[in-house]
């Protein structure tokens, strides 16, 4: 099974400064999961690590791509074609 790294940060504050955004604080968990994993399994994975009701709590899944050496762009995690683009 191909598998891939996932480095899930929770609990912190976004901070930006010249055009780049950095978690401060919190914790960060690494998961190593299928390559073919939908967004909605994904989405159970970050509920369970950051200790939430999947059917009570919204959580909101991004993850960072570097534009330039001092600016990076996050791209909102919504479904599967958008898990795929991850990786």
């Amino acid at each position: 099974m191909d598998t891939i790294v996932i480095l899930v940060c929770y609990n912190e504050k976004w901070v930006t400064s010249k055009k780049m955004c950095t978690y401060e604080g919190g914790n960060s968990k690494g998961i190593i999961v299928s390559r073919n994993i939908t967004s909605g399994e994904l989405l159970e994975w970050v509920h369970k690590i950051v200790n939430t009701n999947n059917r009570e709590d919204k959580l909101c899944l991004k993850f960072s791509v570097s534009i330039s050496s001092n600016e990076c762009k996050h791209i909102k995690i919504e479904d599967n074609d958008d898990v795929k683009f991850f990786y």
